[in-house]
């Protein structure tokens, strides 16, 4: 199913399933009797995790501090994740989860046969908790509802007609980073520790792995190139988020005639096509390597552990970036980059407008926005990502480890369009 469907779907049907459960549950006497601050298990009792996120991978990757706090803090639990289809890539990892259970959203008998078949699996444990990381909430809702559980908990603030699935809400404060809010709920379930970093994504021999790929897409990368990930992509959720193309060529035609740069477009499977005609319409479209659609996640990670920078949106990508330690010059405008920003460090930028009327995706407007012109984006021009892009990575072809490079703080003067 297409997200926007996906989005209204569970924004009218199934907020009306919910308040209809929730009714017949109140009038059985079957819904959850909550009560002020009620104790969750005790950490010796806890043996079954179930958490689940289903949207975006990178928000997945933004959970791993909660789940390693969850590893320290129920040491003798088994962690699971439910999540979608497309995040199963991730098992390969080491997140701090034990196992991945995914449902298949890609249409709708699937989806139902899929969610079937999840439910008489899961159905044979009962959980000691299951946290509902999910923001669109009713879908999620309805999940923990018909599983076998001893406390549930969710984010509170909105979506109140939830209030008789869930023996617990964790408040969802748009103020803080995304990790902070998912560590929330290892803080409310007991954890005194501090925020867990970042899990590390790694793979055994990354240098051999991408030489692999040079081979079996015919390219080659030079050892002394300075090589550039650009992602041009967002993804169905959030269209918005892209930065013009037309910046994108300026950026890009203008690294093609920079001696020993290379850049390497990103993308999924659903972004081949038009990130095939962005390279068709550079002037010397021979000289950037084309990935999108033609590399799995293994490689991907691979390729940004021998890489040296990643340039582009606020998208997936730009998260498994930060998780490698691969240095990021990000663009942000819709979203905050207060809430999804990469980690602060002197190796990260992030140029954002901070107009009025940015940040305009959250949680409270089902991350959908009515702007139909996204000027918090189109008002960074090309020459001020170049200058950053000289300033601070490419004189001195500084490395991934380097020390030189001084925090910038975000950008949020007036600017004129390019």
């Amino acid at each position: 199913m297409r997200f926007r469907l996906m989005r209204l779907v569970d924004q009218f049907l199934g907020s009306l399933l919910c308040r209809t459960v929730g009714l017949v549950l109140w009038v059985c006497r079957k819904h959850i009797r909550r009560a002020d601050h009620p104790a969750p298990p005790e950490p010796d009792g806890v043996r079954e995790i179930l958490v689940l996120k289903f949207l975006g991978m990178g928000s997945v990757l933004q959970a791993t501090p909660l789940f390693q706090a969850l590893r320290r803090h129920y040491p003798a639990a088994r962690v699971t994740l439910l999540t979608f289809q497309a995040n199963r890539a991730l098992k390969d990892f080491d997140l701090g989860i034990d196992a991945v259970v995914t449902v298949d959203p890609s249409g709708v008998w699937r989806f139902v046969a899929s969610n079937v078949k999840v439910l008489w699996q899961l159905r044979r444990t009962r959980f000691d908790l299951v946290l509902n990381l999910e923001f669109f909430a009713a879908y999620g809702t309805l999940l923990t509802w018909m599983l076998r559980k001893r406390f549930a908990m969710a984010f509170g603030g909105f979506a109140h007609y939830r209030d008789k699935f869930f023996h617990d809400f964790v408040s969802y404060d748009n103020a803080q980073h995304i990790q902070e809010k998912f560590f929330n709920f290892a803080r409310r379930l007991g954890y005194g520790g501090p925020l867990p970093p970042l899990a590390k994504l790694h793979v055994g021999h990354p240098a051999q792995m991408v030489a692999e790929t040079e081979r079996r897409l015919d390219f080659r990368l030079e050892p002394d190139d300075y090589r550039i990930l650009v992602n041009i992509n967002t993804g169905e959720m959030a269209p918005r988020r892209r930065w013009p193309l037309e910046h994108y060529r300026v950026v890009v035609e203008r690294l093609l005639r920079r001696p020993g740069v290379r850049c390497l477009l990103l993308g999924g499977p659903g972004d081949r096509g038009q990130v095939d005609a962005f390279q068709a319409s550079l002037s010397r479209p021979g000289q950037v390597v084309n990935l999108a659609g033609r590399i799995n996640l293994r490689e991907l990670v691979a390729l940004m552990e021998v890489s040296d920078l990643y340039l582009g949106n606020d998208s997936g990508p730009l998260h498994f970036a930060a998780c490698v330690g691969l240095p990021v010059l990000a663009l942000f405008g819709p979203e905050s980059p207060q809430v999804y920003g990469p980690p602060v460090s002197p190796r990260n930028t992030v140029l954002y407008r901070a107009e009025p009327c940015s940040p305009c995706l959250n949680v409270y407007s089902d991350k959908h926005s009515p702007c139909q012109d996204n000027v918090c984006l189109k008002r960074i021009p090309p020459e001020r990502v170049l200058e950053v892009l000289d300033s601070r990575y490419l004189n001195g072809k500084v490395k991934a480890g380097a020390s030189a490079l001084l925090p910038l703080p975000l950008v949020d003067e007036p600017v004129s369009v390019s």
